[in-house]
Protein backbone atom coordinates (compact mmCIF):
# COMPACT_ATOMS: atom_id res chain seq x y z
CA UNK A 1 0.00 0.00 0.00
CA UNK A 2 1.22 3.56 -0.91
CA UNK A 3 2.24 5.51 2.21
CA UNK A 4 -0.67 8.38 2.87
CA UNK A 5 1.82 10.82 4.73
CA UNK A 6 4.13 10.57 1.51
CA UNK A 7 1.49 11.71 -1.10
CA UNK A 8 -0.06 13.85 1.03
CA UNK A 9 3.53 15.58 1.71
CA UNK A 10 3.71 15.74 -2.12
CA UNK A 11 -0.03 17.48 -2.64
CA UNK A 12 1.36 20.14 -0.04
CA UNK A 13 4.62 21.11 -1.73
CA UNK A 14 2.76 21.50 -4.85
CA UNK A 15 0.44 23.94 -3.55
CA UNK A 16 3.10 25.70 -1.75
CA UNK A 17 4.48 26.29 -5.08
CA UNK A 18 1.58 27.29 -7.25
CA UNK A 19 1.29 29.86 -4.33
CA UNK A 20 4.96 31.36 -4.11
CA UNK A 21 3.99 31.62 -8.34
CA UNK A 22 0.41 33.22 -7.89
CA UNK A 23 2.55 36.33 -5.67
CA UNK A 24 5.02 36.74 -8.19
CA UNK A 25 2.46 37.21 -11.35
CA UNK A 26 4.81 39.88 -13.06
CA UNK A 27 7.81 36.87 -12.62
CA UNK A 28 5.69 34.39 -13.80
CA UNK A 29 4.83 36.70 -17.13
CA UNK A 30 8.18 37.51 -17.68
CA UNK A 31 9.22 33.71 -17.68
CA UNK A 32 6.49 33.04 -20.43
CA UNK A 33 7.52 36.38 -22.72
CA UNK A 34 11.06 35.43 -22.94
CA UNK A 35 10.03 31.86 -23.25
CA UNK A 36 8.08 32.85 -26.78
CA UNK A 37 10.70 35.09 -27.59
CA UNK A 38 13.34 32.56 -27.40
CA UNK A 39 10.42 31.19 -29.55
CA UNK A 40 9.76 33.20 -32.26
CA UNK A 41 13.62 33.35 -33.05
CA UNK A 42 13.16 30.29 -34.76
CA UNK A 43 13.29 29.72 -38.63
CA UNK A 44 9.87 28.50 -39.39
CA UNK A 45 10.18 24.48 -41.40
CA UNK A 46 7.85 26.07 -43.93
CA UNK A 47 10.31 29.06 -44.65
CA UNK A 48 13.05 26.15 -45.61
CA UNK A 49 10.38 24.36 -47.65
CA UNK A 50 9.72 27.34 -49.60
CA UNK A 51 13.17 28.48 -49.92
CA UNK A 52 14.08 25.12 -51.85
CA UNK A 53 10.91 25.01 -53.62
CA UNK A 54 11.61 28.24 -55.10
CA UNK A 55 15.07 27.00 -56.01
CA UNK A 56 14.14 24.70 -58.14
CA UNK A 57 10.90 26.46 -59.68
CA UNK A 58 13.49 28.79 -60.95
CA UNK A 59 14.80 25.73 -63.12
CA UNK A 60 11.78 24.01 -64.00
CA UNK A 61 11.08 24.99 -68.07
CA UNK A 62 7.44 23.96 -68.35
CA UNK A 63 5.10 24.97 -71.56
CA UNK A 64 2.48 27.32 -70.81
CA UNK A 65 -0.29 25.08 -70.85
CA UNK A 66 1.61 22.73 -68.87
CA UNK A 67 0.98 22.12 -65.03
CA UNK A 68 4.07 22.54 -63.00
CA UNK A 69 4.16 20.87 -59.00
CA UNK A 70 6.96 21.66 -56.97
CA UNK A 71 6.86 20.20 -53.76
CA UNK A 72 9.92 19.53 -50.97
CA UNK A 73 9.45 16.64 -48.81
CA UNK A 74 8.12 17.30 -44.92
CA UNK A 75 10.39 18.02 -42.60
CA UNK A 76 11.18 16.64 -39.08
CA UNK A 77 8.65 18.65 -36.85
CA UNK A 78 11.25 18.03 -34.21
CA UNK A 79 14.34 19.94 -36.33
CA UNK A 80 14.67 23.59 -34.35
CA UNK A 81 16.90 26.47 -36.71
CA UNK A 82 17.84 29.52 -34.60
CA UNK A 83 16.45 32.48 -36.91
CA UNK A 84 18.67 33.17 -39.59
CA UNK A 85 19.47 37.23 -39.92
CA UNK A 86 20.49 36.98 -43.56
CA UNK A 87 18.37 35.71 -45.91
CA UNK A 88 18.71 31.69 -46.57
CA UNK A 89 20.54 30.56 -49.54
CA UNK A 90 19.71 27.42 -51.81
CA UNK A 91 21.99 25.44 -54.06
CA UNK A 92 21.80 21.88 -55.29
CA UNK A 93 25.43 20.47 -55.19
CA UNK A 94 26.27 18.37 -58.15
CA UNK A 95 22.91 19.14 -59.50
CA UNK A 96 21.67 22.03 -61.89
CA UNK A 97 18.19 22.35 -59.76
CA UNK A 98 16.23 20.44 -62.70
CA UNK A 99 14.88 17.47 -62.81
CA UNK A 100 12.04 14.81 -61.33
CA UNK A 101 13.69 15.09 -57.74
CA UNK A 102 16.60 17.07 -56.78
CA UNK A 103 18.31 17.16 -53.31
CA UNK A 104 18.65 21.16 -52.15
CA UNK A 105 20.96 22.21 -49.90
CA UNK A 106 18.97 25.50 -47.63
CA UNK A 107 21.66 27.03 -45.51
CA UNK A 108 21.63 30.41 -43.25
CA UNK A 109 24.86 32.54 -44.30
CA UNK A 110 25.07 34.12 -40.76
CA UNK A 111 28.95 33.75 -39.11
CA UNK A 112 26.97 30.69 -36.95
CA UNK A 113 24.51 29.76 -39.66
CA UNK A 114 23.32 26.17 -40.14
CA UNK A 115 22.57 24.34 -43.36
CA UNK A 116 20.11 21.78 -43.81
CA UNK A 117 19.64 19.15 -47.25
CA UNK A 118 15.87 18.67 -48.10
CA UNK A 119 14.70 16.40 -51.51
CA UNK A 120 11.84 18.42 -53.97
CA UNK A 121 9.44 16.26 -56.24
CA UNK A 122 8.45 17.98 -59.65
CA UNK A 123 5.62 16.87 -61.28
CA UNK A 124 4.69 17.85 -64.91
CA UNK A 125 1.94 17.57 -66.71
CA UNK A 126 0.78 18.04 -69.62
CA UNK A 127 -3.06 18.10 -71.41
CA UNK A 128 -3.36 15.16 -74.02
CA UNK A 129 -6.60 13.98 -75.57
CA UNK A 130 -7.80 10.83 -74.72
CA UNK A 131 -11.48 8.86 -75.26
CA UNK A 132 -13.85 8.12 -73.29
CA UNK A 133 -15.32 5.00 -74.23
CA UNK A 134 -13.25 1.69 -75.42
CA UNK A 135 -13.04 1.74 -79.02
CA UNK A 136 -12.15 -0.86 -82.32
CA UNK A 137 -9.70 -0.22 -85.03
CA UNK A 138 -11.42 1.95 -87.63
CA UNK A 139 -13.59 4.04 -85.47
CA UNK A 140 -14.28 7.05 -86.33
CA UNK A 141 -13.62 9.89 -84.23
CA UNK A 142 -16.02 12.68 -82.70
CA UNK A 143 -15.98 15.18 -80.01
CA UNK A 144 -18.38 13.07 -77.72
CA UNK A 145 -15.67 10.38 -77.85
CA UNK A 146 -12.74 13.12 -76.87
CA UNK A 147 -12.06 14.86 -73.75
CA UNK A 148 -8.50 16.31 -72.53
CA UNK A 149 -7.09 15.58 -69.63
CA UNK A 150 -3.48 16.48 -67.50
CA UNK A 151 -1.23 13.35 -67.16
CA UNK A 152 2.45 13.24 -65.97
CA UNK A 153 5.26 13.79 -68.68
CA UNK A 154 7.02 10.62 -67.17
CA UNK A 155 3.97 8.33 -68.08
CA UNK A 156 3.23 9.86 -71.79
CA UNK A 157 5.05 7.96 -74.74
CA UNK A 158 5.33 8.97 -78.36
CA UNK A 159 3.30 11.94 -79.84
CA UNK A 160 0.15 13.21 -78.79
CA UNK A 161 -2.54 15.70 -79.51
CA UNK A 162 -4.01 18.27 -77.10
CA UNK A 163 -6.31 19.43 -79.55
CA UNK A 164 -9.85 17.41 -79.67
CA UNK A 165 -10.85 19.55 -82.70
CA UNK A 166 -7.96 18.11 -85.04
CA UNK A 167 -9.01 14.41 -84.55
CA UNK A 168 -12.70 15.16 -86.03
CA UNK A 169 -13.11 12.88 -88.36
CA UNK A 170 -10.19 10.77 -87.95
CA UNK A 171 -10.05 6.99 -87.86
CA UNK A 172 -8.57 4.54 -85.12
CA UNK A 173 -5.85 2.42 -86.91
CA UNK A 174 -5.92 0.15 -83.96
CA UNK A 175 -7.99 -0.33 -80.78
CA UNK A 176 -8.13 2.02 -77.42
CA UNK A 177 -9.17 1.66 -74.03
CA UNK A 178 -11.34 4.39 -72.60
CA UNK A 179 -8.59 6.35 -70.50
CA UNK A 180 -6.14 5.87 -73.56
CA UNK A 181 -4.20 9.09 -75.47
CA UNK A 182 -4.72 9.08 -78.81
CA UNK A 183 -1.13 9.09 -80.55
CA UNK A 184 -0.22 9.94 -83.99
CA UNK A 185 0.29 6.13 -84.30
CA UNK A 186 -3.07 5.18 -83.39
CA UNK A 187 -5.23 7.45 -86.20
CA UNK A 188 -4.94 8.36 -89.86
CA UNK A 189 -5.97 11.79 -90.64
CA UNK A 190 -6.54 11.06 -93.91
CA UNK A 191 -6.78 6.97 -94.50
CA UNK A 192 -6.39 4.89 -97.65
CA UNK A 193 -9.01 5.21 -100.23
CA UNK A 194 -10.24 8.24 -98.54
CA UNK A 195 -11.20 11.44 -101.08
CA UNK A 196 -8.97 14.50 -100.38
CA UNK A 197 -8.90 17.90 -100.94
CA UNK A 198 -5.56 18.74 -102.46
CA UNK A 199 -4.12 22.40 -101.54
CA UNK A 200 -0.81 23.79 -103.88
CA UNK A 201 0.56 27.03 -103.29
CA UNK A 202 2.16 28.99 -106.11
CA UNK A 203 3.47 32.56 -105.15
CA UNK A 204 0.31 34.12 -102.81
CA UNK A 205 -1.80 32.20 -104.74
CA UNK A 206 -4.27 29.00 -103.63
CA UNK A 207 -5.12 26.19 -105.79
CA UNK A 208 -7.70 23.53 -104.74
CA UNK A 209 -8.65 20.60 -106.44
CA UNK A 210 -10.14 16.86 -105.40
CA UNK A 211 -7.77 13.58 -105.26
CA UNK A 212 -7.62 10.13 -103.57
CA UNK A 213 -5.43 8.71 -100.83
CA UNK A 214 -3.91 6.35 -101.61
CA UNK A 215 -1.78 5.76 -98.37
CA UNK A 216 -2.48 7.18 -94.95
CA UNK A 217 -0.87 9.23 -92.60
CA UNK A 218 -1.50 11.61 -89.73
CA UNK A 219 -0.68 15.42 -89.71
CA UNK A 220 3.04 16.27 -90.52
CA UNK A 221 3.02 12.71 -92.31
CA UNK A 222 3.48 12.48 -96.81
CA UNK A 223 1.73 10.14 -98.15
CA UNK A 224 0.75 9.14 -101.83
CA UNK A 225 -2.15 10.36 -103.54
CA UNK A 226 -3.78 10.44 -106.85
CA UNK A 227 -5.22 13.90 -108.65
CA UNK A 228 -8.46 13.47 -110.18
CA UNK A 229 -8.94 15.93 -112.46
CA UNK A 230 -4.95 15.04 -113.88
CA UNK A 231 -4.62 11.55 -113.29
CA UNK A 232 -1.07 12.01 -112.20
CA UNK A 233 0.29 10.23 -108.86
CA UNK A 234 1.96 12.76 -106.77
CA UNK A 235 3.58 13.28 -102.76
CA UNK A 236 1.32 15.39 -100.60
CA UNK A 237 1.78 16.67 -96.91
CA UNK A 238 -1.36 15.78 -94.35
CA UNK A 239 -2.08 19.41 -92.87
CA UNK A 240 -5.90 18.47 -91.53
CA UNK A 241 -8.55 15.65 -91.56
CA UNK A 242 -9.04 15.08 -95.39
CA UNK A 243 -6.89 17.51 -96.31
CA UNK A 244 -3.24 17.58 -98.02
CA UNK A 245 -1.02 20.05 -99.33
CA UNK A 246 1.35 20.16 -101.89
CA UNK A 247 4.68 22.20 -102.31
CA UNK A 248 5.28 23.54 -105.98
Amino acid sequence: MRPVFSSFARQVQVRALTSQIMKFPLLFLAFFAAYSAQAQELTPLSEIQQTAEEYVAAFTEAPGDARVEIRANPLDKRLRFERCQLPLVANAPGNSGSGRYVTVQVACPDPDGWSLYVPVQTQIQYPVVVITAALAGESLLSDDLLTVEFRDSQTLRGNHFTDPHELQGARLIRRLGAGQPVRRNNVCQVCRGDMVTILARVGGMEIKTSGEALGSGAVGDTIRVKNNRSERMIDARVVAVGTVEVRM
